[in-house]
């Protein structure tokens, strides 16, 4: 069954507070302006009835905008996510992920446990090669010379 938390209800509301002001501003001022126009203040009917029309006209669009900006600001991700077509892995994809994960994961052990004492490469030359982006140890594409030295990181000793 599906439970709802009150603390997420009042969160949500929060986040309407500011639309919610204003809807409830433009209905209090169409009323105003509808009850302040009447037979004392204005003494043509066609007059009073364009006024009344207009205001709640105005109001009617202030509040559309209001209801549409909710529905696509704090709203959009709530109703996305009610929306949404939700898919579900197939069982062979999870076994079959969880497989490679384990893969990677051991192989990544092997060269923490050092086998064949390949680390540290303090007295070993290791040939590096291939093209890396630019990261905070490098500040450009690793140039010629370091593609084909012998010595262990080359662009980091230059």
């Amino acid at each position: 069954m599906l439970q709802i938390n009150m603390a997420d209800v009042m969160n949500v509301i929060g986040s309407l507070t500011p639309y919610l002001i204003a809807i409830g501003v433009l209905f209090v001022l169409a009323l105003i302006i509808t009850f302040a126009v009447n037979k004392k203040t204005v003494k043509e009917v066609a007059t009073r009835k364009i006024i009344h029309s207009e205001s709640w006209l105005v109001a009617l669009v202030g509040i559309v905008v209001a209801v549409s900006m909710m529905l696509s600001g704090p709203l959009s991700t709530l109703l996305n996510n009610a929306t949404i077509t939700k898919y579900m892995l197939s069982d062979t994809t999870v076994s079959k992920a969880n497989e490679l994960a384990k893969e990677v994961q051991s192989e990544a052990i092997t060269m923490l446990k050092n086998d064949d004492s390949n680390l540290p490469l303090a007295n070993k030359k290791v040939n590096v090669f291939g093209w890396a982006p630019p990261t905070r140890y490098t500040a450009a594409p690793a140039p010629a010379p370091c593609l084909t030295s012998m010595t262990p990181f080359p662009c980091l000793m230059a």
